[in-house]
């Protein structure tokens, strides 16, 4: 059997090296393979066989399908009003960039959607007044404690609401850097303005969940809670047993208060009764 292949498929005894070629960016590797009748397995005998296969080093990386790290709308900064929000558990700072208005407006609210709302309306007005045609509202926020209800309510009455990934905003690594709901806004909104100029590197969003999605997690995280309720009760109790020289209780297991009274130390002294267990092991089998 004689085959030709690329230099670069390293060197094989009997075959023939030829020059790849170069075809608009693409390289063209032809593998030509010569088999006599027996050792062919299927089609006539005595011809060729020939396998073609096209590199092409300059090609774009697949698409993904849920690709958050950009926006994938085109920007039309004359036409859109860009918000971020910075929420706390007593107040909400709002900071926009206004098309036709020179100045970046920046307001403190109490937690509530509707003044929020009445806001974008007033710097739509202003936006409007001072020549602009807005067509687009884009909000972001941080994702927290508040979820993606925000995002959601927004979204009904016509807003455009993204949530950002809180590890994905790039900050200082200073050891002490100043750190206000100010300044936050700040970097929120350089990164909110790159991603939606679709560059990437700024900030990535997270897809905002519907209410059924978020039910169906409450399983999971009840039992996280509960698993890790059950080891802070149960990792004292080996702490206490290994201090008395008993290592292989086991306080999980459903009859583990059962077999508490059998327990002894090494020393053969039942166990001081200052330390029983029984109420905490009930709890964790």
């Amino acid at each position: 059997m004689i085959g030709e292949c690329s230099p670069g498929m390293g060197f094989i005894p009997g075959e023939r090296y030829r020059r790849d070629n170069q075809i608009r960016g693409a390289r063209v590797l032809e593998v030509r393979i010569h088999l006599s009748p027996a050792e062919r397995c299927y089609g006539a005998g005595g011809e060729d066989g020939n396998f073609v296969a096209y590199i092409n080093r300059w090609s774009a990386a697949m698409p993904q399908p849920n690709d958050f790290s950009r926006s994938l709308v085109a920007l039309d900064q004359d036409s859109t009003i860009i918000v971020v929000v910075e929420m706390s558990q007593s107040s909400w700072l709002v900071g926009g960039v206004l098309p036709g208005i020179e100045r970046q407006p920046r307001k403190k609210l109490e937690p509530s959607p509707e003044r929020l709302l009445a806001l974008l309306h007033r710097w739509r007005d202003e936006s409007v007044r001072a020549g602009r045609t807005i067509t687009r509202i884009a909000v972001a926020f941080e994702a927290g404690r508040d979820g993606f209800w925000l995002a959601r309510w927004l979204e009904a009455r016509g807003v455009e609401a993204h949530v950002i990934h809180p590890s994905s905003v790039a900050v200082s690594r200073e050891h002490r850097r100043a750190k206000t709901d100010r300044l936050d806004t700040e970097l929120l909104k350089r990164g909110f303005l790159g991603w939606l100029r679709g560059e990437r590197g700024h900030c990535s969003m997270v897809r905002v969940s519907t209410i059924a999605e978020e039910d169906a997690k409450r399983p999971n995280r009840e039992r996280e809670c509960l698993v890790k309720e059950r080891t802070r009760l149960v990792n004292p109790m080996k702490a206490t047993l290994a201090r008395l020289g008993i290592r292989h209780f086991r306080p999980t297991l459903r009859n583990a208060a059962e077999h508490l009274a059998t327990l002894s130390t090494p020393e053969g002294s039942p166990l001081p009764l200052r330390w029983g267990f029984g109420s905490e092991i009930s709890l964790c089998a």
